[in-house]
C-alpha cells in the first residue's frame, strides 16, 4: 500500500490509495506527512515538504524547497515555486501562482488565477481575490483585502 515516489512525479501501486497517506513518509527528499490527500497527477519537487492534513489538487506543482503546513490546502493546477513557504491553514485557489521564497502567513486565501510574484510577504489572514497580482517584493499587512494589482 505504500506510494512510490518517481522523478519527482507521483505513481502509484496498484492497491495504494491514492489520495491517502496514513503516516509520513518520505518519496525520494521530499517529506509527506500524515493523512496528507494528493492527486495522482501532482507534481511534488526534492526537498519539498507537505505537512500533515494538506491537500494537494490535480495538475498541482510544488517546487524545490517549497514547505506547506498544516492543513494547506492547493486547488487544481496551483503552482507553488521554489522556496516558498504557505503557512498553516492556506488555501490556494485554481491557477494561482506562488512565486519563489515567497511567505504566505496562516489562514491566507488566494484566489482562483491570482499571482504572488518572487519574494513577496502576504501576512496572515491575507485575502487576494481572484485574478489579483502582488508584485515582486512586496509586503502585504495582517487582515489586508487584494483587490487587483499590489506594489511596493
Amino acid at each position: 500500500m505504500a506510494q512510490k515516489y518517481r522523478e519527482a512525479r507521483w505513481s502509484f501501486s496498484e492497491n495504494a490509495q491514492p489520495w491517502l497517506s496514513d503516516d509520513r513518509e518520505e518519496f525520494g527528499t521530499a517529506r509527506v506527512g500524515r493523512l496528507a490527500k494528493l492527486d495522482p497527477s501532482c507534481t511534488i519537487m526534492s526537498r519539498s515538504n507537505v505537512g500533515n492534513f494538506c491537500h494537494v489538487g490535480a495538475g498541482a506543482v510544488v517546487g524545490e524547497d517549497a514547505s506547506l503546513r498544516l492543513g494547506v490546502a492547493i486547488a487544481a493546477g496551483v503552482t507553488i515555486k521554489q522556496g516558498a513557504i504557505l503557512r498553516s491553514f492556506c488555501h490556494v485557489g485554481e491557477g494561482a501562482t506562488i512565486g519563489e521564497d515567497c511567505l504566505v502567513g496562516r489562514g491566507t486565501k488566494v484566489g482562483a488565477w491570482a499571482r504572488v510574484e518572487a519574494g513577496a510577504t502576504l501576512g496572515d489572514w491575507v485575502h487576494v481575490e481572484d485574478n489579483a497580482v502582488v508584485k515582486e517584493g512586496t509586503e502585504v499587512p495582517a487582515w489586508t483585502t487584494v483587490h487587483r494589482t499590489l506594489t511596493c
